[in-house]
């Protein structure tokens, strides 16, 4: 049954299909089925492209099963010449600007490109399509149980550079006993046996992280290019049954690998690509039966340079992602203008603003991963209430410098800070109490006489 978001979706579409659109999409929201039910409206021949052989089938079979008839290939097998088509359809679209798909731009009919993430790491525009219809939201998919919010796990203290992040480099320094160990211990910790998939730097990297888990007595095997497509089909069907219960990969397992039973990734290889990054999330957040959790356990640090997978980015066609931060890593970036620098400069060199994000550093050796918050990397990194508001439209709560984040455990905390800025404003007491309710929907309870005392608030004496 078509979900609300997708209905909205395709009458968009079709409406705006002599722009060439993109429809956005999350990862797990249904762009494959979205694009059939487009595909259904559309009188004439259709060609549907993906950017791997392997991906072929599977689209075959969803555009089977809504009765769509469509030519699916993949790019690799088109040549310089084709046929006639009424309309183009190109699955992962962020890789439109790549040589081997300018033939399908000069047959000269209507194009619909299909991706979560619309932007590129070298900062192309996407100008190539006319339009982006976006009617839904990785967090609003969550909020609806569409997907499944992930827990994520990084490192506390950065310390390696990121400029030095060439796969070369990143082999030497990723590719340790002590730090593929490290990997094991902790996804037997926290992940408790879930079906996971880990993403790593090289083929060697692969091979040693899944050395290290059968050592520990778990069932874990590798996939990599040169896995032949029997090996591979068969290694991913051990993990769907449950045979295998880790898969360790290298560049396979990202843009349109669907398994909802993955309960688990392991990021144990940095990226500058924003777009790898919440590709490689996106593997374990949709809903399956049965599943409860999803648990990123990030490695690489991936989280503290580009968030979490409920950010807030405003996608455009012009290559500029406000909100994302997809720039190269060994740079920093101008907050006010998006001017990319070499990370020595303090000051913008384009509209002269001190605002500069430093390019983040991580340490593959840190020791045990921490819960990671979004709303806490975000505060740590701007300090900047009014823009806070902004990004998730909320005020923030801050106790000494620092963001408190409203959950069940900071409830008295909360409470507290909402009473110290009232007396501040010379607010009624009340107003605290009114604002707590505002953000738990419950009155505060149990704590409430102990925090008045402590801030040194007389209780008041009725009269008798």
């Amino acid at each position: 049954m078509i979900r609300n978001y997708q209905a909205r979706s395709v009458d968009l579409i079709l409406k705006n299909l002599h722009k060439n659109p993109i429809l956005v999409m999350p990862c797990g929201g249904g762009k494959t089925y979205t694009a059939g039910q487009i595909a259904k409206r559309v009188t004439g021949k259709i060609l549907w492209t993906v950017h791997r052989r392997e991906l072929v089938e599977q689209a075959k079979q969803t555009l089977h099963s809504l009765g769509v008839d469509a030519d699916v290939k993949s790019i690799q097998s088109i040549r310089s010449k084709i046929k006639k088509y009424d309309l183009i359809i190109i699955d992962e679209c962020h890789r439109a600007k790549a040589e081997s798909y300018k033939k399908l731009f000069e047959q000269g009919c209507r194009v619909l490109g299909l991706t979560a993430t619309p932007y590129r790491l070298d900062g192309q525009p996407l100008d190539c399509f006319g339009h982006i219809v976006e009617e839904v939201r990785a967090s609003d998919l969550i909020k609806s149980g569409v997907l499944v919010r992930p827990t994520v796990y990084a490192p506390n203290v950065p310390s390696l550079k990121k400029s030095d992040y060439n796969l070369k480099n990143l082999n030497l320094v990723i590719n340790k006993r002590n730090i593929t160990g490290e990997i094991v211990d902790t996804w037997i910790k926290r992940a408790g046996g879930v079906r996971t998939i880990c993403f790593c730097v090289s083929i060697d990297h692969s091979k040693n992280v899944v050395a290290e888990f059968i050592k520990a007595g778990v069932k874990a095997e590798h996939i990599d290019g040169n896995t032949s497509g029997l090996d591979r089909d068969a290694i991913l069907n051990r993990l769907r049954t449950g045979e295998t219960t880790i898969v360790s990969n290298v560049y396979i397992l990202t843009e349109g690998f669907d398994m909802p039973s993955i309960s688990c990734c392991i990021i144990a290889r940095p990226t500058a690509s924003l777009n790898m990054h919440i590709q490689m999330i996106g593997r374990a957040i949709r809903c399956f039966d049965g599943k409860t959790k999803s648990l990123i356990l990030d490695h690489a640090g991936n989280h503290i340079e580009h968030g979490g997978i409920e950010r807030v980015i405003q996608h455009t066609l012009t290559g500029v992602t406000k909100g994302a931060s997809s720039e190269e890593l060994g740079y920093s970036m101008c907050v006010v203008c998006g001017l990319l620098m070499p990370a020595t400069l303090d000051k913008c060199e384009n509209c002269g603003s001190e605002k500069i994000k430093k390019t983040r550093e991580i340490n593959p050796e840190q020791g045990e991963l921490i819960l990671f918050s979004d709303k806490m990397n975000f505060w740590n990194l701007h300090r900047d209430i009014n823009a806070y508001k902004k990004q998730f439209n909320e005020v923030p709560i801050i106790n000494n410098g620092s963001l408190v984040e409203i959950n069940k455990i900071n409830k008295r905390l909360v409470y507290k800070c909402l009473m110290t800025d009232a007396i501040k404003l010379n607010y009624s007491h009340g107003w605290a109490s009114h604002a707590f309710k505002k953000l738990y929907n419950v009155w505060p309870k149990g704590f409430v006489t102990e925090v008045k005392k402590e801030l040194g608030i007389k209780p008041i004496k009725w009269r008798s």
